[in-house]
């Protein structure tokens, strides 16, 4: 029964298993329970984690969609300011695998947009403008 809505995903950590296995276990638990209060013997047990799932997630999104909504990086670089092609970030080391297409409109080096800040195009030029 476990096996047919499964939440296991391939892992070679030992624990994620355990906490697959817990998860689909307390499914099925919340399904048998589910059906034995309410009396509703003809809901299936894709729609029932499907439902639970959407009950789950609701609150985290509509709070995610409000509170962490951000200005876009497009309003702090401009589109004429691109790179012809795909660069590497160019402000810290530690972005080596950020590739982008923008540039800081005032030093002209490639940023990603870990490294931007919300009103200069990159933190070194961020930290002259405070100073």
């Amino acid at each position: 029964m476990i096996h047919l809505y499964s939440t296991k995903s391939g892992t070679r950590r030992w624990l994620m298993h355990v906490f697959f296995n817990v998860l689909d276990i307390s499914a099925i638990n919340a399904w048998i329970l589910y059906k034995e209060v309410t009396g509703k013997k003809k809901l299936s047990r894709r729609n029932f984690i499907l439902q639970l799932c959407e009950k789950l997630r609701a609150p985290y999104a509509s709070s995610r969609n409000t509170a962490n909504a951000r200005k876009p990086m497009e309003q702090s670089v401009n589109r004429e300011e691109t790179i012809q092609r795909r660069t590497k970030c160019r402000v810290k080391l530690s972005c080596k695998r950020n590739h982008t297409w923008k540039t800081c409109p005032d030093c002209k080096i490639a940023v990603c947009s870990k490294c931007a800040s919300r009103e200069v195009g990159c933190i070194d030029c961020y930290e002259n403008s405070t100073k």
